[in-house]
């Protein structure tokens, strides 16, 4: 998928959308937000998604995570906290990356932290694959020469749900031995908890 195919397909399904929400009240026809972040073009805004129907799909999954990032910020905020002793690198997939990149780089002029988001190639299933979801530990040992600081954040969806395992079969203490640094698999929530935490 090109950036210029899926700027023709953002077009020719925003007019559809248009239509259905005047006659049914809803946009019905959504794009997944790949579309969006290969376009070059920003996700719509939260009421386009309504109560997000698809979110498990990848629909709305980055206006999602924005407003619960601006959240954090204000979260962040209300406790009063600088920041500037938090060093550490983000991995996450290529997709994705930009989108993180400007938020955390938003949230380190604000507080004083300095936290880097590196994207990490997908090797094991290849390049084509650029979801965090799906990147595995040896993908993110191909990073290392990329990380700084004193921890390394990766998203909670790359570990099993009932283990710190991922899909490669390596367990967080073996990315943690081989990258010399903690390595948090983390949700928003937890993310916010842990850049609050005294060190």
């Amino acid at each position: 998928m090109t950036a210029e195919f899926c700027r023709q397909v953002i077009d020719e399904v925003a007019a559809i959308q248009k239509r259905l929400h005047a006659s049914i009240g809803v946009n019905f026809a959504l794009l997944g937000d790949e579309i969006y972040l290969r376009a070059g073009r920003p996700v719509p805004s939260t009421s386009h998604y309504g109560d997000y129907p698809q979110i498990e799909d990848g629909v709305g999954m980055v206006r999602s995570f924005a407003n619960e990032f601006a959240k954090i910020t204000k979260r962040i905020e209300r406790d009063g906290a600088r920041l500037k002793n938090r060093t550490g690198t983000i991995l996450t997939g290529t997709l994705f990356a930009p989108v993180l990149r400007k938020m955390v780089d938003k949230l380190n002029d604000r507080f004083g932290s300095r936290l880097v988001v590196e994207p990490v190639e997908n090797g094991y299933f290849g390049g084509d694959v650029s979801v965090a979801g799906l990147l595995t530990g040896r993908d993110l040992l191909s990073a290392r020469e990329r990380i700084t600081g004193e921890f390394v954040l990766i998203p909670r969806q790359m570990l099993k749900s009932d283990e710190e395992i991922m899909l490669d079969g390596m367990r967080i203490g073996e990315v943690e031995q081989s990258l010399k640094r903690p390595v948090h698999a983390i949700n928003l929530d937890q993310f916010a908890s842990l850049l609050l935490q005294k060190n």
